[in-house]
């Protein structure tokens, strides 16, 4: 039997027995693997980031007149622009990589608004790849600030679209008082309230951005440093 922290919100505890019914990810052509030093090499990491946008990235972003890459290359921009730094940059540009990727390994949808769980699948594939926790936390954690601000913003959650009602109620809705409070203490939450506003000015069509070309080499050095320290750790 599931068992539930006292408090947690009602719109939680639905999030939560959705998410444990979900099946346990399995790569399409490559096998999960325990060790971040065996799993990824630099050149697979960045191989198969552009072999997945390559895949999915035409796709529409759900309520938006923008393709799923067009809505990353304009929240990494900003998020350039931002000066959080390169992390903050590269959890911009797969904040939805879940949803992409996630095609791929699960069935389990948010209604027709994208990938159920696409966050943790999102963040757990990063890892496996050799980014950093960082980069994985802010992607396994962005939702956090649309359930944040739903709590605490008024108004906010009457301003969301269909669609964002939709994936919230998969997402846990809105956060308790107490949830919010614990959240602000979190030493990344700066970061992800940032990412949440990058996420929602990031839908403008036809906007000239950098193309996913220039953040090749960021994300090589990325997953290269992440593995020598990795294996520097092991020696």
């Amino acid at each position: 039997m599931l068992r539930f922290p006292r408090g947690m919100s009602r719109w939680a505890v639905t999030a939560a027995k959705q998410r444990s019914t979900l099946p346990t990810p399995v790569r399409v052509g490559h096998a999960w693997k325990s060790s971040v030093a065996t799993s990824a090499s630099r050149t697979q990491a960045v191989d198969e980031i552009f072999q997945m946008f390559e895949k999915h990235g035409r796709g529409d972003y759900v309520g938006e007149p923008i393709s799923q890459e067009e809505h990353a290359l304009q929240a990494a921009d900003l998020a350039v622009r931002s000066g959080f730094g390169d992390e903050a940059v590269l959890a911009a540009l797969l904040h939805d990589c879940g949803h992409l990727m996630g095609l791929d390994i699960t069935s389990e949808r948010m209604d027709d608004c994208g990938v159920a769980n696409h966050e943790d699948i999102g963040g757990d594939w990063l890892k496996e790849l050799g980014f950093s926790d960082k980069v994985s936390t802010l992607v396994r954690r962005h939702v956090d600030a649309k359930r944040y601000l739903c709590c605490v913003k008024p108004g906010y959650l009457e301003s969301l679209s269909e669609a964002s009602m939709t994936t919230l109620r998969f997402q846990g809705g809105p956060m308790t008082p107490e949830e919010a409070k614990q959240f602000e203490a979190d030493e990344l939450f700066k970061t992800i309230i940032a990412m949440r506003h990058w996420d929602e000015a990031a839908k403008i069509p036809d906007k000239e951005v950098p193309s996913l070309e220039a953040y090749r080499q960021l994300i090589a050095r990325h997953v290269d440093k992440q593995l020598q320290r990795c294996h520097s750790s092991q020696s």
